[in-house]
C-alpha cells in the first residue's frame, strides 16, 4: 500500500518567517542604507551651504572696506586741492590784480593737470565759484589729462552737488549720488560711472567757491566681490536701484529707462533690507548678505570732520543662488531616485559607494580651496605689516632730504628769497615735518604689533618714574603736577608698560585748560585685578568720541590746535591688548578725562600663536 505525500504545515510556515524575516532585515539594512547616504548628503549640503555663506558675509565685509579706501583717499585728495594757498588767493579776486589773477590761474591749472596725470582715478577735477559756474576744469580721458577751455566751461548751478558744496560748513565734504556723468544736460558717452566730492573753499571766513573731484567708478565697481568665487556681488542705492547688479547685469537701469530693479525681482529680500543696516536674508530666491553703508559711515571711523552724503546711501549685497549650491528640491529629487533601488542591495552599495567618494572628494577640494585661501589673507597681512615698517623706516631718509635741500635753498637765495618762495619753502618744510612725525608714530605703531612681550615682574612706581624722566621737559613747560599714590608690583613687560604710562601722561599734558595743570596716576583692587589710570584736568572728551579716539590717526582736532597724529591712544590700545588687557576712558567734557586700563598676568600671552 502507497503512502500518502504529507507537507508539515508548521515547517512551512517556519520557512516563510524565516524568509519573511529575511525580507524585513534586508529591507532595513536597504533603509538603513539608503538613510545613511541620504543623511551625508545633507551633512555634505549643509557644510558647503555653511562654507558659502562664510565667504558672502567676508566678501561683503571686504567689499566695505575696499569702499572705504577708496572714499578716504578721495576725500583726502580733495581736501588737499582746497587747502592750497595759491587757490585761496585766486578766489579772493580783491586781494591780488589782473595780472597776479592770471599767473595765479595758470599755476593752478598746471598744478591740478599734474594732480590728474599722477592721480589717473579722477575723471575731473574742477573749481567752480558760488553761482556754480566752472572756473578751471581738468579732464582726464584716454590715459592723458588736459585744460579745458574757457569757451568750453558749464554753468553746474542746478545740479544737486553744487547746491551741497553751498551749503556744507568750512573744513566739511560731501559727496554726490553714485550715477553717470552727464555733459550738456546729457549722458556722455560711452557711459561713465562716476562719484563726486565737493568741499567748500573759504577765504577770511567767506565762500568763495568749491573744489569737485569726479572719481571713477566703473575701477570700484570691478573690485567689488574680489573676495568671492560662488556668490554675486551687487552694489544698489537706497532705493533699490541697481548701481551693478542684477542677472542678467541691469547697472544703473535706472538711469537709462529700464524698468528692472533689486526692489521689484527681489520683493520680499527687500522689504526685509529697508528695517535693517546689515543682515541676513534667505527666502526661495535664494541667500542674501547685505549691509548699508554710506560716505559718512566709510570716512568718519578714521578722520574728521563729517562727511555729507547727498539724499541716499548704499547697500552692498552678496547674493548666492540656491543652483549653485543645491537647493531643496534637489534633494528631493536624489532622494525621489534612491527610493526605487531599496530592493537592490547591490546597486545601493555601488551608490553610496560613489556617492561618497565623489562628496569626499569635493569637500577635500573645498577644504583645500579654503586653506589656500586662509594662507593667502595670511601671507597678505604678514606682507602688510612688513610693508609698513620698511615704508615707515625707509621713508626718512628721501624727508630728510627734502629738508635738507628745503634749508640749503634758503639760505642760497639770501636776499634774493621772495616772500612767494620763503612761504612755498617753509610750506615744504612744514609737511615734510608732519610726514615725518606720522611715519616715526607709523613706525612706533609697527613696533608694537611686532613687539615679543617679555613676562617680568615688575615695580610700576618704576615704570612711572621712567616715563616722567621722558616727560620732563614738557611736565616742565606746562607746570604740570604729577601726584600718585601706591602703586603695585605686577607681572608684564616692563618697555610697554613704561611706554604706555609715558603716553597716557604725555596725552594729558598735550590737551591741559589750565596754567597749572594736575595730572594723577591712580591704582585700586577691583575684585582682585588692579584698574590702573592716568587722570587729568583737561579739556575733556564729548562721549561719541569716547571709542573712536583709540583707532590709528584719529584726531578730533584740526592740525593747527594741538600736535601728534592720533597714534599714541592706538599704541596704547595695542599694549594693553597684547597683555590680554582692556583699557577705557572716563571723561567729562571740559572738566577732566579718567585713562583706565587693566593687565592679566595670569593669561598665556602665547595662547593661539
Amino acid at each position: 500500500m502507497r503512502k500518502s505525500a504529507f507537507v508539515n504545515p508548521y515547517r512551512h510556515k517556519c520557512v516563510t518567517t524565516t524568509i519573511r524575516k529575511y525580507w524585513i532585515a534586508f529591507l532595513l539594512i536597504e533603509v538603513l542604507l539608503a538613510s545613511f547616504v541620504y543623511a551625508l548628503y545633507r551633512v555634505d549640503q549643509h557644510d558647503r551651504i555653511t562654507y558659502s555663506k562664510s565667504f558672502m558675509e567676508a566678501s561683503v565685509q571686504s567689499d566695505v572696506l575696499q569702499l572705504g579706501k577708496a572714499f578716504e583717499q578721495a576725500r583726502s585728495d580733495l581736501f588737499f586741492l582746497a587747502s592750497d594757498t595759491r587757490l585761496h588767493q585766486y578766489l579772493d579776486g580783491d586781494a591780488i590784480s589782473n595780472d597776479q589773477q592770471s599767473q595765479r590761474l595758470k599755476e593752478l591749472e598746471q598744478a591740478y593737470l599734474r594732480f590728474a596725470e599722477i592721480k589717473k582715478q579722477y575723471d575731473q577735477v574742477r573749481v567752480v565759484d558760488t553761482s556754480g559756474i566752472e572756473k578751471i576744469r581738468i579732464n582726464f580721458d584716454d590715459e592723458h589729462a588736459y585744460v579745458t577751455d574757457t569757451q568750453d566751461l558749464q554753468d553746474k548751478s542746478h545740479r544737486e552737488y553744487i547746491q551741497l558744496a553751498n551749503r556744507l560748513d568750512d573744513g566739511a565734504a560731501g559727496v554726490s549720488k553714485f550715477d553717470l556723468n552727464v555733459e550738456h544736460n546729457a549722458l556722455e558717452t560711452p557711459l561713465k560711472p562716476i562719484i563726486r566730492f565737493v568741499t567748500p573753499v573759504f577765504v577770511n571766513n567767506e565762500r568763495r567757491g568749491a573744489v569737485v573731484l569726479n572719481l571713477f567708478g566703473q575701477q570700484l565697481l570691478s573690485e567689488l566681490g574680489g573676495v568671492s568665487t560662488t556668490s554675486h556681488q551687487w552694489l544698489l542705492d537706497a532705493n533699490g536701484d541697481y548701481i551693478k547688479g542684477g542677472i542678467p547685469p541691469a547697472d544703473f537701469a535706472v538711469y537709462l529707462g529700464h524698468p528692472r530693479s533689486f526692489r521689484s525681482e527681489y520683493t520680499d529680500a527687500w522689504e526685509s533690507m529697508t528695517s535693517h543696516d546689515s543682515g541676513h536674508v534667505s527666502n526661495s530666491s535664494g541667500d542674501f548678505f547685505f549691509q548699508r553703508v554710506s560716505p559718512q559711515s566709510l570716512t568718519d571711523q578714521i578722520s574728521s570732520p563729517p562727511t555729507q552724503w547727498l539724499d541716499t546711501d548704499l547697500i552692498l549685497v552678496s547674493f548666492l543662488d540656491p543652483a549653485q549650491i543645491g537647493g531643496a528640491s534637489k534633494n528631493a529629487l536624489l532622494l525621489s531616485r534612491l527610493l526605487p533601488l531599496f530592493g537592490f542591495m547591490s546597486m545601493i552599495m555601488l551608490v553610496a559607494t560613489y556617492a561618497l567618494t565623489k562628496m569626499q572628494r569635493h569637500r577635500q577640494k573645498q577644504n583645500e580651496a579654503i586653506a589656500k585661501t586662509l594662507l593667502k589673507l595670511k601671507r597678505s597681512n604678514t606682507e602688510l605689516e612688513r610693508f609698513t615698517f620698511i615704508a615707515s623706516h625707509d621713508l626718512q631718509e628721501p624727508l630728510r632730504n627734502v629738508l635738507a635741500y628745503a634749508d640749503l635753498l634758503r639760505s642760497d637765495l639770501g636776499e634774493q628769497l621772495t616772500d612767494d618762495v620763503a612761504e612755498d619753502l617753509q610750506f615744504i618744510s612744514d609737511a615734510s615735518l608732519r610726514m615725518q612725525r606720522l611715519l616715526d608714530d607709523l613706525l612706533a605703531f609697527s613696533k608694537a604689533e611686532r613687539h615679543d612681550l617679555r613676562r617680568e615682574t615688575l615695580s610700576l612706581e618704576s615704570c612711572v618714574d621712567d616715563a616722567l624722566k621722558a616727560l620732563a621737559l614738557r611736565i616742565e613747560q606746562t607746570n604740570a603736577t604729577i601726584r600718585r599714590g601706591h602703586l603695585p608690583e605686577i607681572e608684564a613687560d616692563g618697555l610697554l608698560v613704561t611706554q604706555l604710562f609715558q603716553n597716557l601722561i604725555g596725552n594729558a599734558l598735550k590737551f591741559v585748560d589750565s596754567d597749572r595743570p594736575t595730572i594723577e596716576v591712580t591704582a585700586s583692587l577691583f575684585d582682585g585685578t588692579w584698574v590702573l589710570g592716568v587722570k587729568d584736568d583737561g579739556i575733556g572728551i564729548k562721549p561719541e568720541y569716547q571709542e573712536q579716539i583709540f583707532l590709528p590717526f584719529k584726531r578730533l582736532h584740526g592740525m593747527g590746535e594741538y600736535e601728534g597724529s592720533g597714534v599714541g591712544l592706538a599704541i596704547c590700545q595695542k599694549i594693553v591688548e597684547l597683555h590680554h588687557g582692556r583699557l577705557w576712558v572716563d571723561s567729562k567734557c571740559g572738566e577732566y578725562s579718567h585713562f583706565l586700563f587693566t593687565l592679566d598676568p595670569q593669561e598665556d600671552w602665547n595662547a593661539g600663536e
